[in-house]
């Protein structure tokens, strides 16, 4: 039992030892997550259990199955062969036994090592497993916020390298074909890129330059934790050897939490850059303590920026002396000094002003601040104010209270304005129109619906700003963001959302889709003024209106929520689309799918 003990500190040692690193990783966006069978244990069942349960549906229909053997080799040279088999049967055949195959009957909780992971907000997941745990365990734990499955396909992996430098939504990268199972999720599903065994795999990745090269980019810029993974399998070594021998070596080490003696650990740090946490076999809770360790690390302990600071130079100077537009990790403060003022987030129709719980309880308790925005003073459809204790309601909603960018950019220039004319230094807002529901159904309220993440919200906010203070350069009044959501403040950090892009450019980065077909897709990024109508786009693209269509992603007016002729569109400006920079404007000609 002592020499137990001692094992068990030594390693935890080792974790703590790496720990910092890991979390440096997290806050700077390039840690990322790449789980396998493992993650999944004991909800679905294990490579081994997996395998003999495919020969066991072989051999019910009829056909013979491999000899058993257990041996790591062995088991996929067993995988190939039942694959096979059953590929050669009826259409479906083979996913249908996969599905049977794959999952346990006496399990029904998400395992307590995947629910672990997704307690962090991850941008980005690889993943070798069929199932759906990990994206029901990120909507328990992220329930307002998106999470997007993409897989091999060319427009999928353009979206994953998209996701590396632009905000994007959560995303899941399965790397092997998905299953919307066991979890009943929304059906998305990618069975027919489902592969099995080391030659499906090898075959399939051979006529996919286009994954290849992507996976050697996230493999490159980011630092990938290996949680449950089959490292030792030797198509995954050619993989990650592959992108050594023709990239060289990566700028970051990765990081993988592995069984003792499952792996050569020095083997895998001289090859591939992989820093083995090795735990006693058998002891998987290792792995599950360590992912609630980080969290925990992470969010209170770790260092990790707090804030940034954004401003100009004074008429003369060198170095930029006047701060301007500050963003803060923080909810907004309830003290404030002479000067400064409050503005929080509110809904409702024209002439209403409705607060949440949230908000409500903190003017009440932390402002002392207890009556109804609809008894403060009226300054414009979006504004209500209380002098006394310069609080601001702002409804960035439209007239029938349905969340539209355009409101978002419109409301915040009458704050800023409404500010000025009070005298105010200092206004310290929260996001605003950053509620709703991301999955509604139709008995869902229109102001209930979230069409746009908040990350939009968050940037037609600082666009709104950068063009109130070209028209005012001499105000006197700073503007400081106040963020709580994860999926904002860690695209800042990591840099994919760019603050000073949207401070300082005038004109839209946006990207384009063009469907021609199922399978070919082409994506190009713009850069284009607001003002500039949807032909121009067309005329850079060399693409007749007739035929086609076309939708914003995200949408960010109602008008806009479904598919629309081209043809009858071609005069709008890319402002009244709706069209912000990080959206996509994507064309699909009229009778494609998907």
């Amino acid at each position: 039992m002592i020499a137990a003990m001692e094992q068990a500190q030594h390693v935890q040692r080792a974790f703590e030892v790496v720990l910092p690193r890991l979390a440096a990783a997290y806050h700077s966006g390039k840690l990322v997550p790449f789980i396998g069978a493992g993650m999944s244990v004991p909800r679905a069942v294990g490579w081994q259990t997996l395998v003999e349960g495919l020969e066991q549906r072989l051999m019910n229909d009829g056909a013979a199955a491999a000899a058993p053997q257990a041996g790591s080799e062995d088991l996929i040279r067993r995988a190939n062969a039942a694959a096979r088999a059953l590929r050669a049967g009826a259409p479906g055949a083979f996913v249908e036994a996969l599905r049977a195959a794959l999952f346990s009957s006496a399990q029904r909780d998400i395992p307590g090592q995947t629910l672990a992971l997704a307690q962090l907000w991850w941008p980005l997941v690889l993943t070798t497993n069929y199932d759906n745990l990990y994206e029901a365990a990120f909507r328990s734990n992220h329930a307002k916020r998106r999470v997007e499955v993409y897989g091999r396909g060319v427009s999928d992996c353009q979206r994953v390298l998209s996701s590396l430098s632009e905000p994007s939504d959560a995303v899941v990268w399965a790397l092997q074909g998905y299953l919307n199972a066991p979890e009943p999720l929304a059906p998305k599903e990618l069975a027919h890129e489902v592969v099995l065994g080391h030659d499906e795999y090898r075959r399939v990745t051979h006529r996919e330059p286009h994954f290849r090269r992507a996976f050697a980019e996230v493999y490159r810029s980011r630092s990938l934790l290996f949680l449950g993974s089959g490292l030792r399998e030797s198509y995954v070594q050619e993989l990650l050897g592959e992108v050594l021998e023709f990239y060289g070596p990566a700028s970051r080490n990765h990081f993988a939490f592995l069984p003792a003696g499952e792996v050569d650990a020095n083997f895998l740090r001289a090859r591939f850059q992989i820093e083995v946490l090795e735990y006693p076999r058998g002891a998987h809770a290792f792995v599950r303590n360590w992912l609630e360790q980080l969290r925990a690390f992470v969010e209170h302990q770790a260092r990790r920026p707090i804030g940034w600071v954004f401003g100009v130079g004074r008429d003369g100077d060198r170095y930029p002396s006047e701060a301007q537009f500050e963003v803060q990790r923080s909810p907004l403060p309830a003290a404030l000094a002479d000067g400064e003022c409050i503005a929080v987030s509110a809904g409702g129709r024209l002439g209403s002003f409705h607060l949440s719980e949230t908000i409500r309880s903190f003017l009440r308790s932390d402002v002392g601040l207890g009556s109804d925005p609809r008894d403060w003073s009226e300054r414009g459809k979006y504004l209500r104010f209380d002098a006394a204790k310069r609080v601001w309601a702002v409804r960035a909603r439209s007239d029938d209270d349905q969340r539209v960018l355009a409101d978002v950019q419109r409301a915040a220039t009458a704050l800023f304005d409404a500010c000025s004319r009070e005298g105010l230094r200092v206004l310290r807002l929260q996001l605003l129109s950053s509620g709703g529901e991301q999955r509604p159904d139709a008995r869902t309220p229109l102001h209930e619906r979230q069409n746009f993440t908040n990350r939009f919200a968050f940037v037609q906010i600082t666009r709104a700003w950068a063009a109130w203070r070209r028209e005012h350069p001499h105000v006197d009044l700073r503007l400081v963001m106040h963020l709580i959501q994860p999926e904002v403040y860690s695209e800042i950090a990591s840099g994919r959302l760019d603050v000073l892009e949207l401070l300082t450019c005038e004109d839209l980065r946006f990207w384009v889709e063009v469907r021609w077909s199922e399978a070919e897709i082409e994506r190009r990024l713009f850069q284009l003024a607001s003002t500039q109508p949807l032909r121009a786009v067309l005329a850079t693209l060399n693409l007749p209106a007739p035929g086609w269509t076309f939708r914003i992603v995200p949408w960010g007016d109602p008008r806009y929520a479904q598919a629309l002729s081209v043809s009858d569109s071609l005069d709008c400006t890319l402002e009244e689309l709706s069209l912000v920079p990080g959206a996509t404007l994507r064309f699909e000609r009229v009778g494609s799918t998907g």
